[in-house]
């Protein structure tokens, strides 16, 4: 018998909470922690959850998809219940990345105001006047009271880094990545309650929130930031920057389906196995209660009845492992089973002498690859573009390969001008063409939305950030500047693709797919930009 729903949703959702914050997390002290894994909740339980403006989520420093927040320069995430924010002794830590470089100072987070010197700041600034360090993080009080600094240099500004802040009668310090960058004897201990905010500035009248020329919002990314209520120590702040990557799974030894290596629970834990009825068993690859196999007589007799109940057994046993089959054929994109889909049974198709995987989305058949053609569907060749040997425009057709480098074509295909595919006699081979704007919108709708477009159709670890839910497998493939023939841009960053739908003259659409964001975005190619190398994929007319 099943236990009341109400019961074990209760049961389930505080298994799921609870174990949001890791083990590597100290919990003495802790009033806040925000994982940024899916939403901006305050997984401590103390109830500052941030309500998020503009933001959007992306890739955490694990590469794991909807994992931190990237902030563009116009976002903010407000904590609710500030005031229940330490004031006196406290540490903050976050990690943080950016590829924007700072003009000025921009800020990470801050809580208090309502006067100069209230307030708990930390910044990022390149200004290096008085009381400042150039291009380093700076914890204030405000107006430039109370200001430590440790510097760390540009460069390194572009990869992800954890930058704690401890305040007590010992002093305040600024670690960056569990190293002390300074030290001050200043123990910032008069910060107000008021406003809250993470990517910009409270203001010193007590709102939210704050700017001027020298202290802009965040551009970057942002993610699990915690605050205690106490100084930790060395070791736990060590423990904070070396921390295991997250394994999501079930967590719960009691559920039916607990993973061993799991430390985030993801809300995956099944329980249906410890109530299923008299004579069943729970099945986990099924999720759902089954018939259990009858046991033998004990006595070892063999006699017409155990017989038949041992025939009823295996058949049971039999069409569990078809169904299991079926199941496993399915994950592995295996099954014939629906020989009239949009692919039509099949799994690749050669073209010019490359076999191309193949991928049923939706009611759609897809190329599960770039193309790498050299020639058109007529056989025509198409004429090669390289840095020293560019094809001269207006309207240039050619084909490119990243860098020049053959080892990029045979990952990554070619790059091709917006004109080469618009020609006449076709890229892709017949029966298939080069997608509309139309056909790519209908992929977004069946891979999770234009807001998750973007990470089901990504290659998964090594590749790229992605999951690749849809089979789609997009490469981080970049792009190939026609106006400087020897700039090829952001391979193992972004990925481009062309479509077949003009956007006015010498423009036509193309898909952006980018490292930090989950979404897919549907952009007009402006000025030459129809002149430029992108990667094209096929779908089935």
């Amino acid at each position: 018998m099943r236990p009341p729903l109400l019961l074990l949703a209760t049961l389930v959702a505080t298994l799921t909470a609870s174990a949001q914050v890791p083990d590597y997390v100290p919990t003495n002290g802790l009033v806040a922690w925000y994982p940024f894994n899916g939403d901006a909740t305050d997984a401590s339980g103390n109830g500052h959850d941030g309500t998020v403006e503009g933001a959007v989520l992306a890739a955490d420093r694990f590469s794991n998809s909807n994992g931190a927040y990237f902030f563009d320069g116009d976002d903010r995430i407000f904590p609710a219940n500030p005031g229940g924010y330490p004031l006196q002794e406290r540490t903050t830590s976050v990690w943080m990345k950016s590829n924007v470089p700072v003009t000025g100072g921009r800020t990470l987070m801050g809580y208090g105001g309502s006067s100069c010197g209230n307030s708990w700041l930390l910044t990022y600034n390149n200004l290096g006047n008085q009381p400042y360090t150039s291009n380093a993080f700076e914890i204030q009080g405000h107006c430039n009271n109370n200001s430590v600094a440790a510097p760390l240099t540009a460069e390194e500004f572009t990869n992800w880094h954890l930058v704690v802040v401890r305040t007590s009668a010992a002093g305040t310090d600024v670690l960056i990545d569990g190293v002390l960058g300074e030290h001050s004897s200043a123990f910032i201990d008069d910060t107000a309650p008021g406003c809250a905010v993470f990517g910009a500035t409270p203001s010193t009248s007590g709102g939210c929130y704050y700017q001027d020329s020298n202290n802009a919002l965040w551009n970057g990314w942002l993610d699990d930031i915690g605050i205690w209520n106490r100084a930790l120590s060395d070791e736990e702040i060590a423990g904070l920057y070396n921390a295991p990557p997250p394994i999501a799974g079930c967590t719960d030894p009691d559920a039916c389906n607990p993973d061993s290596n799991a430390n985030l629970d993801d809300g995956s834990c099944e329980y249906g196995c410890l109530y299923c009825g008299s004579g069943t068993v729970w099945d986990a690859t099924l999720e759902t209660c089954v018939a259990a196999p009858p046991e033998l007589d004990p006595s070892g007799n063999c006699t017409l009845l155990n017989l038949q109940e041992l025939a009823e057994g295996y058949q049971i046993l039999l069409t569990q492992n078809a169904e299991l089959d079926s199941l496993l054929a399915d994950c592995n994109g295996t099954s014939t089973s629906d020989q009239s889909g949009p692919c039509s049974g099949e799994d690749v198709v050669t073209y010019h002498g490359y076999d191309y995987d193949i991928v049923e989305i939706g009611d759609q058949c897809w190329f599960a690859e770039n193309l790498r053609t050299s020639s058109l569907a007529d056989g025509t060749a198409i004429p090669l573009a390289t840095a020293s040997s560019p094809i001269p425009g207006p309207a240039p057709s050619y084909y490119k390969v990243y860098g020049d480098d053959p080892a990029n074509a045979a990952l990554h295909g070619h790059l091709y001008s917006w004109h080469i595919v618009n020609d006449p006699s076709g890229l892709c081979p017949a029966g298939w063409s080069v997608p509309g704007l139309g056909q790519f919108e209908s992929l977004m709708n069946n891979s999770g939305g234009t807001s998750l477009a973007g990470i089901q159709l990504k290659a998964g670890p090594p590749i790229w950030n992605g999951n690749n839910d849809s089979g789609f497998n997009a490469f981080p493939s970049g792009y190939h500047s026609h106006a400087d023939p020897a700039s090829d841009y952001f391979i193992g960053q972004y990925g481009y693709l062309w479509t077949s739908t003009s956007s006015g003259s010498n423009t036509a659409y193309y898909i952006l797919l980018r490292e930090e964001l989950d979404a897919a975005q549907i952009l007009p190619a402006n000025g030459n930009t129809a002149d430029e190398g992108m990667s094209v994929r096929c779908v089935k007319d």
